[in-house]
């Protein structure tokens, strides 16, 4: 048994510097089992959705490491030891804050941390008022090491007067006689500029500028470029921590004044992730100073207790973290049927209704997490929103943001939330389908059964007019003759004509009627039928991908989204690289070029465009195959810690129909179904001829009246026979 003051802390900075622990969200033993309790202070503020790995591999090492302890039957007063863990936001109030709450509630005997220098100097002298060690894992001011000062503090780093000495060495083994000191302004930054000041002028370096970079403000106080410049030396050392440090560097970056012209020697690591990966090839220039584990100088370690440790990891750590109760910012991008914004003036709200938003519902409901929902500008481009997840502006991405080679190198994406692939995008063009009785169009019906009505009529009335006077309706039967007058009005009409001519005045005024009906109607006729044959023989001037890659469409008459996945097939597939085509901002502008004719063709992804032209859009059409098939995923930073948490639940989605059910929902409308399949006929209809045949009607009774007029006298006597 251990007496509490006597407690073996080698066990913590052993675990401490030898695990390599990725995830701390686990079903680690409950840690309260124990009335005495030991209290582990990290950095990152609760419900944080980015985690730093530093803190998240602290706060592990510290659970493995009192797991061990229970393992080999370390107590105090009969007791295993318990634990509670605590965030601090990375700053001394919150440290102490969350302190007073554990000492208050619970039999606390023990601090490991804070992380920060800034932390630990309030929270050492807090743990010797209260009687108790205080052990940091990171804090390096050496001032800490003042036992007068700190006596119940306690570290498992060295301090920055060791860190110097390497300095020291670096800057004597290269014969380098002064630099320019960038640091932090805390406990952190001005513990490290002090002790290494005096490690300077110990070995007659010197220190040609102190720069102060302000943590509240997050800016140099003054113009950085102008400094190295008016400066002889091209040796830099920057003392702050590493949040700090890229930051320190992405000014260095702005201003160009990183290597070949100048050498930066960094206090701590910075991982390339915080730049933009175009920046990559300017961060060159420097070195690191950061601590190593003893077997890389081949120090001896135990490995008894590294496997159990591992162990540890093993049982409680499976690598995999969830989003429950998190803060997660989620950054959307306006698409219609994906995403559809709504402004609600009276309740000055936005509404959000669409594919994604019913998609993060789903994953919300699933995950726990809290959804902070961030809009980029209007005119943001999807390559625009994966950066803004790259530089750490948004958790997430979510929307049809298509996965692309060049977007993986920046940022990771989840499993596909909706396979897509890209279409041709057209001005529709009207076709007709020519049938076996497509002549007959040009007039419609009842235009036809009038002129039929008026083929007979006229046969009737030169059958009377003409059969006692005509030679060739004389001597026939009353069909016979009614035939012939048939025949005689049909030619006459379709301007061809009959084989025998009329004789009375009434039959040739008949006959300038026919001709009438037979010189509007059979020019009509024509210029329709030419109308209809041209139409339907009109199609579409591309058929398919290999048209534009084969050049049928001009270039310029080819409109691309820029910043678009579109846009990177066009380059690397059609154009090899050349930027030749119409650029368009947004989807609107793209539809609104191709209807004003400022475009001819496009390529859009198919989800969003069978939507506009099913439901929006009903003179556009897509025409050919689908190609380039992809699909598209949540952005996520790389190596994020909730992105398996985060497959998985997309994966159940999809296995169970969930996102099935939204594709129908809002996918499968179709309002231009009845517009488009309705074909709009050009025949000419019977109100347009209307005059024509009521002239031809005057005519016909002209020519009966002059008819009964040439015959006055036969009427007269057949009538006075009759009635006598």
């Amino acid at each position: 048994m251990l007496p509490m003051r006597c407690f073996r802390w080698w066990i913590l900075p052993f675990i401490f510097g030898q695990l390599n622990i990725h995830y701390a969200r686990a079903a680690w033993p409950l840690p309260n089992m124990s009335s005495i309790q030991l209290l582990g202070l990290f950095a990152d503020a609760a419900n944080t959705s980015e985690p730093t790995e530093f803190s998240t591999h602290s706060c592990a090492m510290f659970k493995a490491a009192l797991v061990l302890s229970q393992q080999y039957n370390m107590k105090i007063d009969g007791q295993f030891i318990g634990w509670q863990a605590a965030q601090t936001g990375g700053n001394a109030i919150g440290a102490l804050r969350s302190t007073c709450q554990a000492v208050a509630t619970a039999n606390i005997i023990g601090i490991v941390g804070p992380a920060f220098s800034r932390e630990s100097s309030i929270i050492a002298a807090f743990a010797h008022s209260d009687n108790i060690p205080a052990i940091s894992y990171a804090a390096t001011n050496p001032g800490l090491s003042d036992r007068n000062a700190y006596p119940s503090f306690y570290r498992t780093v060295a301090s920055d007067a060791a860190v110097t000495l390497a300095v020291v060495k670096l800057f004597t083994r290269y014969n380098w006689t002064s630099c320019v000191i960038i640091y932090q302004n805390d406990e952190f930054g001005l513990g490290g500029m002090e002790v290494i000041s005096n490690a300077f002028s110990e070995n007659n370096l010197i220190i040609s500028k102190l720069v102060v970079f302000d943590i509240a403000t997050q800016h140099i106080r003054d113009d950085l470029k102008d400094i190295l410049s008016k400066t002889a030396t091209r040796i830099i050392i920057v003392w702050a921590d590493e949040y700090h440090t890229s930051l320190i560097l992405q000014i260095a970056l702005n201003f160009d004044v990183l290597g070949p012209c100048f050498t930066w020697i960094l206090s701590s690591r910075v991982s390339f992730n915080s730049f933009n990966r175009t920046m990559h090839a300017k961060l060159i220039g420097m070195l690191i100073l950061e601590p190593i584990i003893g077997s890389i100088v081949n120090a001896p370690f135990n490995t008894t207790l590294l496997n159990a440790a591992y162990q540890i990891w093993l049982e409680y750590e499976p690598g995999f973290a969830g989003l429950e109760g998190i803060n997660l910012r989620i950054c959307i991008i306006e698409s219609i049927p994906f995403t559809i914004r709504t402004n609600i003036i009276e309740q000055n709200q936005t509404k959000l209704n669409g594919y994604i938003p019913d998609l993060i519902e789903l994953l919300q409901t699933r995950m726990g997490f809290i959804p902070n929902i961030i809009y980029p500008p209007a005119n943001e481009t999807y390559d625009g929103l994966v950066k803004a997840v790259a530089n750490r502006v948004c958790d997430v991405a979510i929307g049809d943001i298509t996965v692309t080679s060049k977007r993986r190198e920046i940022v990771d994406f989840s499993t596909s939330i909706f396979d897509n692939s890209i279409r041709i995008i057209v001005r529709q063009t009207t076709t007709v389908n020519v049938d076996l009785l497509s002549y007959l169009k040009p007039f419609s019906l009842n235009l036809w059964l009038i002129l039929l009505i008026c083929t007979v009529y006229a046969a009737i009335l030169l059958c009377v007019l003409e059969r006692q006077n005509n030679e060739a309706l004389q001597n026939r039967s009353i069909i016979s003759s009614g035939a012939m007058s048939m025949w005689y009005s049909i030619g006459t009409i379709m301007g061809y004509g009959a084989d025998f001519h009329v004789q009375t005045a009434a039959g040739r005024l008949l006959t300038v009627g026919l001709y009438l009906l037979s010189l509007v109607l059979v020019a009509t006729y024509t210029a329709n039928l030419a109308s209809d044959l041209t139409i339907s023989k009109s199609k579409n001037t591309i058929s398919g991908i290999d048209d534009i890659k084969n050049g049928k469409i001009p270039f310029s008459r080819i409109g691309i989204l820029i910043e678009s996945s579109q846009e990177d097939y066009y380059l690397r597939e059609i154009s090899g690289g050349v930027r030749n085509y119409y650029p368009l901002k947004t989807q609107n502008e793209l539809y609104s070029s191709l209807l004003n004719n400022l475009i001819d063709v496009s390529i859009l992804d198919i989800g969003a465009v069978e939507y506009f032209t099913n439901n929006i859009y009903c003179n556009l059409t897509l025409i050919g195959a689908d190609f380039a098939p992809s699909s598209y995923g949540i952005a996520y930073p790389k190596q994020w810690l909730y992105g398996k948490d985060l497959d998985v639940i997309i994966l159940s989605l999809r296995e169970s129909g969930f996102l099935d059910d939204l594709k129908k929902k809002w996918f499968e409308k179709n309002a231009c179904q009845d517009s488009s399949s309705s074909y709009v006929s050009t025949s000419i209809g019977m109100e347009a001829m209307s005059g024509l045949f009521v002239t031809f009607g005057l005519i016909s009774i002209l020519s009966l009246v002059l008819f009964i007029w040439k015959k006055r006298f036969v009427i007269k006597d057949y009538l006075i026979r009759t009635i006598c």
